[in-house]
């Protein structure tokens, strides 16, 4: 249980989507590494540290969900198309530096070993979806049920939300 040696990089000017995937990445490596701390979320580099940049980047050369892991001495870059992208991109990079699973909805559905030293093993990876349409329906679903955790766990298992517009009538 030691310190974290890295920093998420997010630019300032970020969507809410990128934020929330600079907050999981930052959750999920202190839950992973045992670490006291999360890594800072910062806008810009910092030496003496490994700079985990989470970039959006609408002429990246990948499908329009899809993302490139680039990994250099003291950087390890997620990039994508949209913020979507990099949110996916944020859970592939967990699953490739550890053996995390989300196999069903909340806290108790996911399952991973510990390790205080996270390994990169690639330089590069680029991943595209196989298919352009992957999401659940949810018809006639119960209002109590916990939507947040099933969304969620639907962009972890690089499924898309895709919701239809509510039409209320007086």
């Amino acid at each position: 249980r030691g310190k974290m040696n890295c920093v998420i990089i997010l630019p300032v000017q970020s969507e809410s989507v990128e934020k929330h995937a600079a907050e999981e990445l930052a959750c999920y490596l202190k839950k992973i590494s045992k670490s006291k701390e999360k890594p800072s979320i910062l806008s810009e580099t910092i030496t003496g540290k490994v700079n985990i940049i989470l970039s959006v980047d609408k002429n990246t050369a990948c499908a329009e969900e899809g993302y490139i892991l680039t990994a250099g001495k003291n950087t390890l870059t997620i990039k994508g198309r949209k913020p979507l992208s990099v949110l996916f991109g944020v859970y592939g990079l967990l699953r490739n530096i550890s053996d995390i699973e989300w196999v069903f909805p909340g806290n108790e559905g996911e399952y991973f070993s510990c390790s205080p030293v996270l390994k990169v093993t690639f330089r590069e990876k680029k991943i595209e979806p196989s298919f352009p349409r992957r999401t659940l329906n949810f018809h006639a679903m119960n209002s109590l049920s916990h939507v947040k955790d099933t969304w969620d766990w639907m962009v972890r298992n690089h499924l898309s939300i895709h919701t239809l517009p509510v039409i209320c009538q007086h």
